[in-house]
């Protein structure tokens, strides 16, 4: 495996949600900002963003080639626009987006780090019922680059 920074895996990540999700869009506003509503997101928006990277548990360092093996955690999420007279059936939708989002995580390329789903939430309804939020957290190790 070759050496990739994390945020180019945050960003490999974020093409194959919009790849294997046409209709969504990621939304402009990165995790972890605050709450979102419903004028700024539409109807179903993405976003990912980076946890803590930490050398990997087997500790393995190839330090003479400038690279250690990582671990880097993944936070994703997804809000979804609830419709005020079917808030039940739409709930129902925004739950199978969220396991949507898990597939189309685990759809990007593997060439060169590991992705591990870990868990993903019951969704949040905003104070206003009108926005369901659901997050997604993966482990992907890769080498990480130490030059």
């Amino acid at each position: 495996m070759s050496a990739i920074e994390p945020t180019a895996i945050r960003q490999r990540i974020a093409t194959a949600i919009g790849a294997a999700e046409t209709a969504w869009r990621e939304t402009r506003f990165p995790l972890p900002m605050g709450r979102l509503d419903s004028r700024q997101v539409g109807h179903v928006a993405f976003a990912v963003g980076l946890g803590a990277t930490a050398p990997g548990t087997n500790g393995r360092k190839k330090t003479s080639a400038g690279i250690c093996y990582a671990s880097t955690e993944i936070n994703t999420s997804i809000t979804y626009t609830l419709q005020a007279g079917a808030l039940v059936s739409t709930l129902d939708a925004a739950i199978d987006a969220g396991h949507d989002l898990v597939r189309a995580v685990l759809t990007a390329s593997q060439s060169d780090i590991n992705l591990e789903w870990l868990s993903t939430s019951a969704p949040t309804v905003d104070a206003d019922g009108t926005l369901a939020i659901i997050s997604a957290r993966f482990r992907a190790t890769h080498n990480y680059s130490l030059a």
